[in-house]
């Protein structure tokens, strides 16, 4: 298997392996590590039940309210290995009855293998969204709210003069609450980027990521417009669906000529939250003037925080956001294949026993909290009586 890194073509025994790897970083995480989720996954099972998803109320102690954000960020992070874990396993049918069977350093060589494969993946579709996504900002000019990128100079725009060098790629990297400063000088802004006076961080939306007529429609909600772009749709479908596809609104048909994309060879046709957010870290990969696939580039940017930050703002899949706008999603990039899309989306919006119990801990955790409160509040008065 340590062979197999450098071999265009995999050994037959793990083939199956290979494929599906490739599918790790766009639908779970573009920057995953397989080894430290799985060894995770395996040593700590299920989460907790008797750990509270809920910290008490707010503190007015510095040091107890760091501490409750120190907690909450742990809870992210093991709930986070946990959907990686059990992720991996159902993606990788094979992984199950392999992994009691491997010793430490078998497991670390797996590991090597998928890792190696999520980053060439990465890279990949990377580097095939470089022309598009200059080619895209002619066609989605509305989208990306100025009259000047019907003109936009295209795929001969090359890399290194791409990011903050150039004010197309610049002003759809510039995050959306800076973008009436960035229009006022963007050269000065844009040095102001460069040399970390100015920082941008993983959170910090960038301006592709909005439908730019709802946002301006009302600046002050950093709601309006978010995801919904048709700019970021048209290089979700060119990765997904395929380069064919991109300029069709609500996707394209079920047979079309050519080599099956991405959806079609995965048979995997759903939107989701990670998907959207892995087309995000891509296409910002694009515009920037990196030469190669980097999590970093200025300042505190960080590729891996914007794609927790996107998926972060789903994390009640009930809410009138997540529901608006993985719809708006799905009918966008599989709206002309709704065959295959009712097939494979039968039945998300319903209600599982994960669910219910989960929904009885919370309730359950909460009462006791609320118990214990009381009671301690009746001791305070007692002693004061």
């Amino acid at each position: 298997m340590k062979n197999d890194t450098k071999n265009k073509t995999a050994s037959e025994e793990i083939q199956n392996y290979r494929i599906q790897a490739r599918l790790l970083p766009r639908v779970v995480h573009p920057f995953m590590d397989p080894f430290q989720a799985l060894t995770f996954g395996m040593h700590h099972g299920a989460p907790d039940p008797t750990d509270s998803e809920d910290d008490a109320d707010i503190s007015d102690d510095p040091a107890e309210e760091e501490a409750a954000r120190a907690r909450r960020r742990q809870r992210a992070r093991e709930k986070e290995l946990m959907c990686q874990y059990w992720s991996m396993l159902e993606l990788i049918p094979d992984l199950k009855s392999d992994l009691p069977l491997l010793d430490d350093e078998e497991l670390r060589v797996l590991c090597d293998y998928l890792k190696h494969n999520i980053k060439s993946t990465r890279s990949n579709d990377s580097g095939r969204l470089v022309d598009h996504v200059m080619t895209y900002m002619q066609n989605a000019y509305k989208s990306c709210g100025d009259e000047k990128y019907r003109s936009a100079p295209g795929p001969s725009l090359q890399k290194y003069a791409r990011g903050w060098t150039n004010w197309y790629t610049a002003r759809l990297l510039c995050p959306q609450a800076l973008l009436k400063r960035f229009d006022e000088d963007w050269e000065r802004f844009a040095e102001q980027v460069m040399g970390n006076s100015q920082l941008v961080r993983g959170g910090n939306f960038p301006s592709f990521l909005y439908d730019q007529p709802a946002a301006q429609a009302d600046p002050t909600d950093e709601a309006a417009g978010l995801l919904i772009g048709e700019y970021l749709s048209m290089c979700y479908r060119a990765i997904w669906t395929g380069p064919a596809s991109a300029l069709m609104t609500y996707g394209r048909p079920e047979r079309m000529p050519g080599k099956p994309p991405v959806a079609f060879a995965y048979n995997y046709f759903l939107v989701t939250e990670r998907t959207i957010a892995y087309t995000a870290v891509v296409v910002r990969g694009a515009l920037s003037n990196q030469t190669q696939f980097s999590t970093q580039d200025c300042g505190k940017y960080n590729a891996s925080h914007l794609f927790d930050a996107i998926v972060e703002l789903f994390e009640h899949p009930g809410s009138a956001f997540a529901q608006k706008t993985l719809g708006w999603w799905n009918e966008r990039v599989f709206g002309r294949m709704g065959n295959l899309r009712q097939i494979t989306a039968a039945g998300d919006d319903e209600e599982t026993t994960a669910d219910r119990l989960r929904a009885a801990r919370r309730a359950e955790r909460k009462a006791a909290r609320a118990a214990e409160k009381e009671a301690q509040a009746s001791d305070r008065r007692e002693r004061s009586s």
